[in-house]
């Protein structure tokens, strides 16, 4: 991952790493220093609009890094708290056009949105219409935006689509799907091409 002042990131099972052009750094995690990434097991890295970058770990949950002190902070999953982040095996980090950062972890969506006291409010997503699918307890494996606004999904169970517009969400079916076990429900990837259109990567159970 390039951030926006030209830095290589480098999320690894052996840390983050970063490098400058010249050298690589990194990022050690200390268990009694809460100022340092939680987990040197990192899988999901995301610079949001304020120059944040967000480092999502394999089982330690959630990092905020400011590189103007050096630090982070760290974001923890709490099972009881339905403001902490729904599970703690973050896979995927994606940053919406309105600023919200969405983390898809391997127990549901969480959305993260600033105050205006430049706090971070932690969501754990869900629609509020009672006549849309619930993906909140889906593995989410890609997250990606298009023209309209509209997010989509790529989960273990299937591919969603989601408008917050109308905040509403619907299963988006795949014409390689295929009834049963052996159906290409499984969506691992997504990526959106020049000219728009969004490309899955499936898997066949």
């Amino acid at each position: 991952f390039q951030d926006s002042k030209g830095f290589m990131w480098f999320a690894t099972y052996g840390g983050l790493c970063r490098y400058d052009g010249h050298q690589i750094r990194v990022f050690e995690s200390k268990e009694t220093d809460s100022v340092t990434i939680s987990s040197v097991d990192c899988a999901a890295i995301c610079e949001d609009q304020t120059g944040t970058l967000w480092i999502g770990t394999d089982g330690a949950g959630l990092n905020a890094y400011d590189p103007a002190t050096d630090k982070f902070r760290r974001y923890i999953a709490r099972p009881g708290d339905t403001t902490a982040l729904s599970n703690p095996f973050v896979r995927t980090l994606y940053e919406d056009r309105a600023g919200n950062v969405w983390v898809g972890t391997s127990h549901g969506l969480n959305r993260l949105s600033y105050e205006p006291d430049g706090s971070v409010k932690v969501m754990r997503f869900k629609s509020n219409r009672t006549d849309t699918i619930a993906i909140s307890d889906k593995w989410v494996q890609a997250i990606s935006e298009d023209e309209s606004g509209c997010l989509w999904i790529a989960t273990l169970g299937g591919l969603y689509r989601y408008d917050p517009k109308e905040d509403r969400i619907i299963r988006a079916r795949l014409d390689c799907e295929r009834e049963g076990p052996k159906g290409y429900d499984v969506t691992r990837s997504l990526a959106r091409g020049k000219d728009g259109i969004l490309w899955v990567g499936t898997f066949e159970m």
